[in-house]
């Protein structure tokens, strides 16, 4: 076999003889050659010579020469290949993109030159230089191949060039540059987070998976806390987390914390959810409210027997103790009663006390948090008992509701002999007669008039009547009330003109005492949040908005605010617009 390189000649001479002179013909794979610019035949009487200019592979083939006179002929075979580069690689693509690799993709090249494919180079260029920088060199077999040690956020080229024995092709090269980056987008930020319980040096908190993983599966989660004095934020765990739930350790008591959650992926972590907090470490139960202030019911030369009702509240652990104190009224220091002795009922009788002095007793709750605030106290002078009738109550104050800057009265009966002295408190502070409380009292009505009651006003109100026999209290509860009020910007008081698939927002304030409910509504039906429609009402501000309005929103909106002392309404007239639709034909 005769090798030629494209471009060079082919040039093959045979000797003949023969008598007479034979006729001379040349063929190329069985197709008669004829003389041409690239193709030169000479034959004279004892050689023939075929010259082929310029070989290129589609004169690869086997040539033939046949010598014919009338005795016979003669033939001779030559089998000539053309061996040149190789094409280019065919269907260069790139076929994954990460932050720091590119995987190419490609075929063999249609032409291979005449020759096997031996390899192939890969090279790189970063987009901001001119010149490539080679890659690898891999073998025949192999027809991808994965581009490492990419800088992330930069743009490549990348070419792939195939080799034969005669040398390297012309490379395949994609067109357009390729940005090393993540196929994916970090995830969205976990939902609904929440603390599910708290106690003075942990917080157990849950949440729930986002709404978008950016394409990839959440592989973790990231719980970052920091107290309400502090600005940095630091990780809560060391372990990685893949569960919805964690308890955060090792928290300072009696301290607040905030707390946020991340969520990570192939790509990386997400923005964190909105921090929540702050929360207070903590024993999940509250000391309990005080006792009733303790009523004197029996008194001797040198004891006092007191009762008492349990508090309010127990600060969600039964109440199992109450510790009694007393001390002489013009002394500072309180002493206790029932040192080293648990008094589990309401009634408790101190002793060993002096006749004639006058005492003050009060009584304080234990339960697992620990103590609570001492009762407002009660006093009696030790002394043998006199005769008489202790205050008692006729009728209680009532619970009674006003409107704000009207004036409020607070009136109960009590009786008693000697007539009780009386005080008045207000949640537990003492008020005197003023300009603003007017106190007065009959034989046995006892009332206090409050005047141009405002919101501060509301509380728990006490009255204690007391004698040299003992004391009493009754409560009552004042609510002030305030008729609901709206308040809005005034351009919604004309009629709101929106073009279709615009949005409509209308906030106003609202205010009133108590807290009103808010209802919105359109052409006199409730409005229910939904589809196109939200509804986000918070303390005093409250807002409708329709996404993307369609003729079907056009109406007459309306809000009302409703509380135990009134009602207020307004109304929107919201008008939407759109181009008329296309006239209907035949045109006459």
């Amino acid at each position: 076999k005769q090798l030629v390189k494209v471009g060079q000649s082919i040039s093959l001479q045979v000797n003949i003889s023969g008598i007479p002179n034979p006729t001379v013909q040349w063929a190329q794979n069985g197709s008669v050659i004829e003389k041409s610019p690239k193709i030169s035949i000479e034959t004279t009487d004892v050689f023939s010579m075929l010259t082929v200019k310029n070989a290129s592979l589609e004169d690869t083939g086997v040539y033939s020469i046949t010598a014919e006179n009338v005795v016979g002929k003669a033939q001779a075979e030559f089998d000539v290949a053309i061996r040149d580069k190789p094409g280019k690689p065919n269907n260069l693509q790139v076929i994954q993109v990460m932050k720091e690799s590119v995987v190419l993709s490609w075929q063999p090249p249609t032409n291979t030159g005449g020759s096997e494919i031996i390899g192939y180079t890969i090279e790189k260029r970063d987009a901001k230089r001119n010149t490539w920088a080679p890659v690898a060199n891999v073998d025949s077999e192999t027809t991808t191949y994965a581009v490492q040690k990419l800088i992330e956020g930069n743009e490549y080229f990348f070419r792939v060039s195939a080799k034969n024995d005669m040398g390297t092709g012309e490379p395949a090269e994609i067109d357009r540059g390729t940005v090393a980056k993540c196929p994916y987008d970090v995830p969205g930020a976990p939902r609904n987070l929440q603390p599910t319980e708290v106690n003075k040096s942990s917080v157990t908190l849950t949440w729930e998976v986002p709404d978008q993983d950016g394409g990839s599966p959440v592989t973790g989660y990231i719980v970052e806390r920091r107290q309400t004095t502090a600005t940095r934020w630091t990780k809560a765990h060391k372990q990685t987390l893949t569960e919805t739930v964690f308890t955060a350790t090792d928290l300072i008591e009696m301290s607040e914390y905030e707390f946020r959650v991340a969520a990570e992926n192939a790509a990386g972590i997400g923005k964190p959810c909105e921090p929540i907090g702050p929360i207070l470490t903590k024993s999940p139960y509250d000391v309990p409210d005080a006792p009733a202030k303790p009523q004197i019911t029996d008194v001797t030369k040198d004891t006092a027997t007191l009762t008492w009702t349990p508090p309010e509240k127990d600060g969600g652990s039964p109440v199992f103790n109450y510790v009694i104190e007393y001390k002489p009224v013009r002394a500072s220091k309180w002493i206790s009663a029932s040192h080293n002795i648990t008094v589990a009922n309401t009634t408790f009788t101190v002793k060993d006390l002096t006749e004639g002095m006058e005492y003050e007793f009060r009584v304080l709750a234990e339960n697992k948090a620990g103590l609570s605030k001492p009762s407002a106290p009660s006093s009696v002078i030790v002394r043998e008992p006199v005769s008489g009738e202790a205050p008692s109550v006729l009728e209680g104050l009532p619970d009674i509701s006003v409107l704000l800057g009207e004036d409020a009265t607070m009136e109960c009966q009590i009786s008693g002999k000697p007539e009780p002295s009386v005080t008045w408190s207000k949640d537990s502070h003492r008020i005197d007669a003023s300009k603003k409380y007017e106190m007065s009292q009959d034989e046995i009505s006892v009332l206090l008039t409050i005047r141009d009651v405002s919101e501060k006003d509301s509380g728990s109100y006490t009255l204690e009547a007391s004698n040299d026999l003992g004391s009493v209290s009754t409560s009552g509860q004042l609510d002030v009330q305030a008729k609901p009020e709206l308040e809005f910007d005034n351009k919604f008081r004309d009629v709101i003109t929106l073009n279709t698939g615009t949005s409509l927002r209308i906030p106003v304030t609202y205010k009133g005492l108590p807290k009103p409910t808010i209802t919105w509504g359109k052409d006199e039906k409730p409005l229910k949040a939904g589809g196109s429609v939200t509804l986000d009402t918070k303390d005093t501000l409250t807002t409708l908005q329709v996404k993307k309005v369609t003729r079907a929103d056009d109406g007459l909106y309306f809000i009302t605010a409703e509380n135990e002392a009134g009602k207020a309404k307004a109304t929107f007239d919201v008008e939407v617009i759109d181009v008329p639709d296309q006239p209907e034909g035949p045109i006459k």
